[in-house]
């Protein structure tokens, strides 16, 4: 298995992890504070342009229980859509644990710019091309900004959390 200065790649990855899961539940947080303060206008234009009006975690959670031959029942499918956005934020942590120590030069702006990255590819990107989402210019400007002000923190609460890890480990 390779090391990284004594640090096995698998304890990064499940540190990595473990953050990413610290991460998006902090991610949530702030997300909602602010989903709190918007006006019932842009709330419902976010809802209109949302497919079917769910969220793209609980399209793809539908579309994996599908694919395994067990379709969501109607009940199911707020918990199964919050399971799939844990594992979301979890999956791109585990690898982030797997490679910061190889970006030691960016210091605080790591988690940040891994954050951000995140919200570019899988939030703008990846749920339109799956269809998991419509196109981002459908969306009011404000669901953008909460979205990278989610991610940012996500990301900088993903990166602090594997630094507390390091050093307590």
């Amino acid at each position: 298995m390779g090391r990284e200065k004594g640090r096995s790649v698998a304890v990064a990855v499940v540190k990595g992890a473990v953050a990413g899961a610290v991460g998006t539940w902090v991610m949530d947080r702030v997300t909602w504070f602010i989903l709190n303060r918007e006006d019932e206008e842009t709330k419902k234009r976010e809802e209109q342009a949302r497919p079917g009006g769910e969220g793209s975690a609980t399209i793809l959670a539908s579309r994996a229980a599908k694919a395994v031959g067990r379709p969501l029942k109607p009940e199911e499918k707020e918990n199964a859509g919050m399971a799939m956005h844990f594992l979301l934020g979890i999956m791109p942590a585990a690898l982030f644990g797997a490679v910061r120590h190889q970006m030691k030069g960016l210091g605080l702006s790591r988690g940040v710019l891994f954050g951000a990255s995140v919200f570019l590819l899988m939030d703008e990107l990846a749920n339109w091309w799956s269809g998991a989402a419509n196109a981002p210019w459908d969306y009011p400007w404000q669901a953008h900004a909460r979205g990278l002000a989610g991610h940012i923190t996500y990301g900088a609460t993903t990166d602090a959390t594997l630094e507390l890890l390091d050093r307590i480990t």
